[in-house]
C-alpha cells in the first residue's frame, strides 16, 4: 500500500506563509493530527517541518497577532499525572 501525506494550503494570510514557511497546520488540526502528519512525512522521506501559528490576544489594544510558530512534540515520561 502506498502512503502519501496530503497537504492542503492553510487558511492563513500569505504574509504568514512568508514568515513561517509553507507547511503551517491549520488551527483546526489537533496536536495528535500534526504529530501523525509528521510521522507519515518522515516515513515517506518528506520534510517533517510542520508548525502551528501561535497567536497573542492583546487585551489593551483589542488585537490578535501572530507571535511565532509552535511544533507539537510527543513527550513520554514515567511521571504520574
Amino acid at each position: 500500500m502506498l502512503k502519501v501525506a496530503r497537504y492542503d494550503a492553510p487558511a492563513v494570510d500569505d504574509s504568514l506563509l512568508d514568515d513561517y514557511g509553507p507547511t503551517i497546520a491549520n488551527n483546526s488540526c489537533s496536536d495528535a493530527a500534526i504529530i501523525n502528519w509528521q510521522e507519515l512525512r518522515r516515513e515517506t522521506g518528506e520534510s517533517d517541518e510542520i508548525c502551528r501559528i501561535t497567536w497573542y490576544d492583546d487585551p489593551f489594544m483589542a488585537l490578535t497577532y501572530p507571535i511565532g510558530c509552535a511544533v507539537p512534540v510527543m513527550v513520554v515520561t514515567d511521571a504520574f499525572r
